[in-house]
């Protein structure tokens, strides 16, 4: 057999190639070389294309935020323009007027002072020049005055005349327990935009809140006050009462120290006040204007006024309900009978009475449930009348006859069956001395500052018999009556 040709196809190793690898390297008989892997497209396009749309979307965004930005801020520009058209004088300045009043009182600087206010109102600068030397003579521990509310602004010239409501802050030495709050109208111009502020008028105080006048205070009322000082009462008089003021300091003095005795020796709470703020007036028309404004008719000698603390808030919005007493003001008349020789039971009696009102007016809380009138008043009249018998008291006579002429019908003289003429008003007081008097001759005489504590924290007089006495209120009246006419038949 000859040889021939190769059979066609590749041969089964075929000759070495120079670049690759051996002969035969990676082949098979019969099929030739393996197929070359076919080339990846490239995803270039993709990410140009994903970029393309993120620099647009980028883009077609910053356009949209530029213009809503610009939308904001040509909207607080608005809002700004129509701000400064209803309150055109800015509140820094209010608050610099402030604090240059506050510091030329602090810093005992009249003219300073005075330079506040316009020198062409020469009512204006004379009531100021009374009020700076009033204050002097207040030892307020803390003393602040504060913007509130602005009204009524109006164009003058190139500038604004406004009202507003100037917040007097103020705690005076120990007697209060936290800062007081008097309310002020003052009326202020500005003559050109960015100038000073002069004050033009100070309007009598009113209460925004309720629409009522603010009280005002002797510093405020009274050209000229003169103070005397004892180591527990302060006592504000008018220039003119001068000589009553040092006359009966002393004796407010004694009530204030005979009261806290009594009420330390049978063991009573030692919250209370460390002394008194009293102002002494003429006449019943200052008695009901001076620390508070009342359209009642004044019957009374004197009163004790419970002040609540300052607390944030604005005009318009109701005050807590549950705010305590921080500080507390008596008031006496002493054109009153307790004053004239012979009549009453004379100023001691006076000064014990309404200075136990303020000895246990912190302990009040004001939420909504009033103070039984009986306790209140029977107690103010048992430390008054310095724990003595009520059947002695100066209130005796009339009240035998009253009971005589009732028949010895005896409801305890709670508030709703209190009033009337001065004849039934003097006979609820001096019964309300014997329901407090028979506690202490029932249940010893510590009970009586624990019961009236307990009904000053929030019980009922029904509550505090029950957890001080351990009786009901029905036990309690008819023990009480019992004792009533068996003292007085």
């Amino acid at each position: 057999m000859t040889e021939g040709p190769p059979p066609a196809g590749p041969p089964p190793y075929g000759p070495p190639n120079p670049y690759g690898p051996p002969a035969g390297y990676g082949q098979v008989a019969g099929y030739g070389p393996p197929p070359v892997p076919p080339k990846k497209k490239s995803l270039r396009w993709l990410w140009v294309t994903i970029g393309s749309v993120l620099t647009f979307a980028l883009l077609a965004c910053g356009g949209l935020g530029y213009a809503l930005v610009a939308k904001e801020q040509k909207a607080s520009a608005e809002r700004n323009e129509r701000l400064d058209r209803l309150y055109p004088v800015k509140n820094e300045e209010i608050d610099a007027l402030l604090a240059a009043y506050e510091k030329a009182l602090e810093g005992r600087d009249l003219k300073a002072f005075l330079a506040l206010s316009d020198p062409a109102n020469k009512k204006l600068v004379a009531q100021q020049t009374s009020l700076f030397h009033n204050y002097a003579k207040i030892p307020f521990q803390e003393s602040v005055f504060k913007p509130g509310s602005k009204t009524e602004f109006t164009p003058v010239g190139a500038g604004h005349s406004f009202s507003m409501t100037v917040l007097f802050l103020h705690r005076i030495g120990d007697y209060d327990t936290a800062l007081l709050e008097q309310r002020f109208y003052w009326g202020v111009l500005q003559k050109e935009k960015g100038g000073p502020l002069t004050i033009t008028s100070t309007d009598p105080p009113k209460d925004l809140r309720t629409g009522s006048p603010h009280y005002v205070a002797p510093w405020d009322k009274w050209r000229a006050i003169h103070v005397e000082r004892t180591p527990h009462t302060l006592v504000i008089v008018d220039a003119s009462l001068r000589a009553e003021a040092q006359r009966y300091a002393p004796i407010a003095e004694r009530a204030a120290t005979a009261n806290a005795a009594a009420w330390r020796d049978a063991g009573g709470s030692d919250k209370i006040p460390k002394g008194y703020v009293i102002a002494l007036v003429k006449g019943q028309k200052e008695l009901g204007s001076m620390f508070r404004t009342t359209t009642e008719p004044i019957t009374e000698s004197g009163v004790s006024i419970s002040l609540p603390p300052h607390r944030v808030y604005t005009d318009g919005e109701e005050p807590p309900e549950d705010l305590d007493v921080a500080g507390s003001r008596v008031v006496i008349d002493v054109k009153s009978t307790f004053f004239k020789p012979g009549q009453r039971g004379g100023p001691d009696e006076i000064f014990r009475h309404e200075l136990a009102h303020s000895m246990v007016a912190g302990f009040a809380k004001q939420t909504g449930r009033d103070l039984e009138t009986w306790v209140t008043e029977g107690f103010a009249e048992y430390l008054g009348h310095a724990r003595q018998s009520w059947t002695k008291s100066d209130r005796a006579a009339s009240g035998r006859s009253m009971l005589r002429k009732l028949n010895y019908d005896l409801p305890l003289p709670q508030t709703y069956l209190w009033g009337g003429n001065a004849e039934q008003v003097n006979y609820h007081y001096w019964l309300a001395h014997s329901a407090i008097s028979y506690i202490a001759e029932k249940y010893g005489e510590p009970k009586v500052y624990a019961f009236v504590e307990a009904h000053y924290r929030g019980k009922t007089d029904g509550e505090a018999m029950r957890d001080v006495l351990g009786v009901s209120f029905a036990q309690f009246s008819d023990g009480w009556g019992d004792y009533v006419k068996s003292k007085t038949r």
